[in-house]
C-alpha cells in the first residue's frame, strides 16, 4: 500500500511539473506576440530565468531534491502556480504593454516590473524548496496541510469573486483570506504536534516489571538514547505552526495573484488593472501587492525554517 501511495505521489508530482513546463512553453509563445522587440526580449529573459529555477526545483536528486513523494507533490503544486503566473505576466505585456504618449515602449518600466516579478516568484519557489527539502525541520505532512489550506482559501476567494466581481477589485478580501488560512493552518498543524508536557519517546511501561523491580539500567540507557534522537528531531518542529501558517498565507497570495494575472481577465466581468480607461468591466486590483506579501512571507519561511532546523551530525 505504501509503495502504491509513493508511486502515486511521484506520478502526481510529475503531472504537475509537466503542467508547469507547458505553462512556460505557452509563455514563450505568448512572448513572441509582444509588439515591441525590446519588450519581447525582456519577457523571454524572465521566462528563461523562471524556467531555470523551476527546473532546479524539479530535480529529483541531489541536495535540493524533495523529501519524499508527498513533499514532491507539494513542491510541484507551488512550481506549477509560479509557471502559470509567468504565463499571466507575459500575457499582460502582450495585451497592454507599457507605452509612452508617442506610442513607443517604456522599456525601463517593463524591465522594472519583470525584475520584481522574477524576484518575488523566485522567493516563493525558494520557500517551497526550503520546506520540502531533505534539510528541513518541517515534516511533509505539515507542508501538505499548509499548501492545501492555501489552495482552499484561494478557491473560496475565486468562488466569491465569481458571485461578486468587486471582490477582485480590492486587495482587502485577499488579505483577509490570507490571514484566515494562515491561522487555520497553524491551528491544524499545532494539533498534530507532540504534547510538550510528555517528552518525545516516553514509553509507558505500566510501572515496575513483574518482579517488582525497576527497568534495568541497560534498557534505560537504550531508551534514553532513543529519546535523545527523537528530541533532536522534535526540536525543529516547535516552529512548525508558524512556518505552516506563513506557507499557507503565501500560497493563498500567490494563487490569487496568478488568478488576477491570467485567469480572471479571460472573463467578461473583469478588466486588467492596466487596461485602457474606456474598457468596460470591473477593474482588477494590481496583484503586485499580493506578490510582495508572498515574497515577505517566503523570506519568513526560509529564515524561520533555517533557524529551527535540528542540528545534523
Amino acid at each position: 500500500m505504501k509503495l502504491v501511495t509513493r508511486w502515486g505521489g511521484h506520478g502526481a508530482a510529475a503531472l504537475l511539473w509537466l503542467g508547469a513546463a507547458g505553462a512556460l512553453v505557452a509563455a514563450v509563445a505568448v512572448a513572441r506576440g509582444v509588439g515591441f522587440e525590446v519588450l519581447r526580449h525582456r519577457v523571454e529573459v524572465m521566462v528563461g530565468v523562471v524556467a531555470l529555477l523551476v527546473l532546479v526545483a524539479a530535480v529529483p536528486v541531489g541536495p535540493v531534491a524533495a523529501r519524499g513523494s508527498l513533499a514532491g507533490v507539494v513542491r510541484a503544486a507551488v512550481g506549477c502556480v509560479i509557471a502559470l503566473d509567468v504565463l499571466g505576466a507575459a500575457q499582460v505585456l502582450k495585451v497592454v504593454p507599457p507605452i509612452t504618449r508617442g506610442g513607443g515602449p517604456r522599456t525601463g518600466d517593463a524591465t522594472s516590473v519583470l525584475v520584481v516579478w522574477v524576484v518575488l516568484l523566485g522567493l516563493v519557489l525558494l520557500a517551497a524548496v526550503r520546506v520540502t527539502g531533505h534539510h528541513t525541520s518541517v515534516r511533509p505532512e505539515t507542508a501538505a496541510i499548509a499548501v492545501g489550506c492555501g489552495f482552499a482559501a484561494a478557491a473560496v476567494w475565486l468562488g466569491l469573486a465569481a458571485v461578486l466581481p468587486g471582490v477582485a477589485a480590492t486587495v482587502v478580501p485577499a488579505i483577509l483570506a490570507m490571514m484566515a488560512t494562515g491561522g487555520v493552518a497553524a491551528h491544524l498543524i499545532a494539533r498534530r504536534q507532540p504534547d510538550p508536557a510528555r517528552p518525545a519517546g516516553e514509553v509507558d511501561r505500566g510501572g515496575p516489571d513483574a518482579a517488582g523491580t525497576s527497568p534495568a539500567p541497560v534498557v534505560g540507557g537504550v531508551v534514553a538514547a532513543m529519546v535523545t534522537r527523537e528530541d533532536l528531531g522534535a526540536a525543529g518542529t516547535s516552529a512548525a505552526p508558524v512556518i505552516g501558517g506563513a506557507v499557507a498565507a503565501m500560497v493563498t497570495a500567490a494563487v490569487v495573484a496568478t488568478a488576477i494575472d491570467g485567469l480572471l481577465p479571460l472573463g467578461h466581468a473583469w478588466i486588467r488593472n492596466s487596461a485602457p480607461p474606456w474598457e468596460v468591466g470591473t477593474r482588477l486590483v494590481d496583484p503586485v501587492g499580493l506578490l510582495v506579501l508572498a515574497g515577505v512571507l517566503a523570506v519568513v519561511v526560509v529564515v524561520v525554517g533555517r533557524t529551527s532546523a535540528p542540528a545534523r551530525r
